[in-house]
């Protein structure tokens, strides 16, 4: 649903020795920061999980030492001021089109190639027609009940005593991420079809289940099995999923019959992509580029195919260690961050 954004926001564009640059109108979809602050309502339980956001105001929040229109973050909230907090979406979540406004500046000819630059937002009122159409939009959405909304209640503290903690620290200065839970098979399945591919990619789609915290109330996913993307496209640094893999996927689910659903994907970065020909070994460990990654075109696919917030992407990342390492990306405030997990005993 359309959200209100009675702003236009536009970049500042700073370069040394060069007066401040403005661009056109940023081109930003505020899709995943309204789906961020909707998860928070199913977080929370005043909201079914499988309910579409409904209607959000976009508006800045002004920077408290220069003021409008110097915005500081986001704020995105219920549009008629009802039910669900107001959140906030930190200023990150604008670089891309950050970035794509400025390479416009690039291809004509006011931003030099290659020139650094910092930038700040700003926002001008919109056109008052533009804001008045908004308000009166008279299309609304009223959830039908869904029986498919009824989750399991589990203990997170029992999951817990049987599951060994990974990746980041729990919050890791950022809002807390719901508990994440990976099957030992899954890992182990992943690694092996992984290997297997040798300088190609692989992947595939995960399959798990959705709970709740008997205690908190909140959300748990279980990550239970994996479906290899078969039919799959596959190359050094790209793999692209075809027609095919969504039907093996479908049919997994049919015969599983485990109450399971699409959770995310994952796929391997094959050695080739890390090790840098003719670079020493000791200069590699301290190479910016030698950690785990999301590369734009696996942005790209995960906003696409797995924009909801439950969705996560399990990567495989081959060293110098014939195994390869794990890592977690999923939705946070908007955006795509790596995040922790926990290794569970298969009785999840």
């Amino acid at each position: 649903m359309q959200p209100l954004i009675p702003h236009r926001y536009v970049a500042e564009i700073q370069i040394e020795g060069v007066p401040p640059l403005s661009t056109p109108a940023l081109e930003i979809d505020w899709t995943p920061a309204v789906e961020w602050r909707h998860f928070q309502d199913v977080r929370r339980g005043t909201a079914p999980l499988t309910s579409v956001p409904g209607r959000a105001r976009i508006q800045p929040r002004w920077d408290e030492q220069s003021g409008p229109p110097y915005v500081a973050s986001i704020e995105v909230s219920p549009f008629d001021g009802g039910a669900g907090a107001a959140l906030e979406i930190p200023l990150r979540f604008l670089a891309d089109p950050v970035h794509h406004a400025v390479g416009a500046l690039v291809d004509a000819g006011r931003v030099g190639e290659g020139a650094k630059y910092t930038w700040r937002i700003c926002a001008f009122g919109a056109d008052t027609g533009d804001a008045e159409v908004a308000e009166r939009d008279p299309f609304t959405v009223q959830e039908a009940p869904d029986a498919s909304e009824a989750l399991d209640a589990r203990r997170l503290r029992d999951l817990l005593r049987h599951a060994v903690h990974h990746g980041p620290a729990p919050g890791n200065g950022a809002p807390h991420d719901f508990p994440l839970f990976l099957s030992q098979r899954v890992l182990d399945e992943a690694a092996g079809a992984a290997t297997a591919a040798g300088e190609l990619e692989a992947g595939g789609v995960l399959l798990g289940r959705p709970s709740r915290d008997a205690d908190s109330g909140d959300l748990i996913l279980a990550v239970t099995a994996q479906v290899p993307a078969s039919e799959a496209i596959a190359e050094d640094a790209s793999l692209r999923f075809t027609p095919q893999t969504w039907q093996a996927v479908s049919a997994a689910l049919r015969l599983r019959r485990a109450n399971e659903r699409i959770v995310g994907w994952w796929h391997s970065h094959p050695r080739k992509v890390w090790v840098c020909h003719g670079c020493p070994a000791e200069r590699r460990a301290k190479c910016p580029s030698n950690r785990p990654f999301f590369s734009g075109m696996d942005v790209s696919f995960h906003r696409a195919a797995f924009q909801g917030p439950l969705s996560v992407a399990l990567l495989l990342s081959f060293h110098e260690d014939p195994a390869p390492r794990h890592d977690v990306f999923g939705w946070r405030q908007g955006m795509i961050a790596a995040r922790d997990y926990y290794v569970a005993e298969e009785r999840t």
